[in-house]
């Protein structure tokens, strides 16, 4: 999954905070998988092993002091798919 901002808005500064970077985090369902802090717009590449599940993926520009600026914001749902059934051992038997 790469994470690439592809449209921005503009938000009220009351406190005047100089911009940072992004936070950047992963999620599968609603557990937090990874967090990548980054500058710019340069996209993040999150390295997982993909079970089946949803993903989602988040943004909040920072300040360059590490605050949060505006809202968070979040992917559409990437939903990575498995069989319903598979074959397991149940009996394994080992010889010496």
């Amino acid at each position: 999954m790469i994470a690439t901002i592809t449209a921005t808005q503009t938000v009220q500064n009351p406190d005047r905070d100089e911009l940072g970077g992004y936070r950047t985090k992963l999620f599968k369902g609603s557990t937090l998988l990874q967090t990548a802090q980054r500058t710019g717009t340069d996209p993040v590449n999150f390295q997982l092993t993909a079970t089946p599940g949803t993903y989602t993926a988040s943004a909040q520009r920072l300040s360059n002091l590490g605050a949060p600026i505006g809202p968070e914001v979040t992917s559409d749902p990437l939903i990575v798919g498995g069989p319903e059934t598979f074959e397991a051992p149940l009996t394994i038997t080992l010889s010496l």
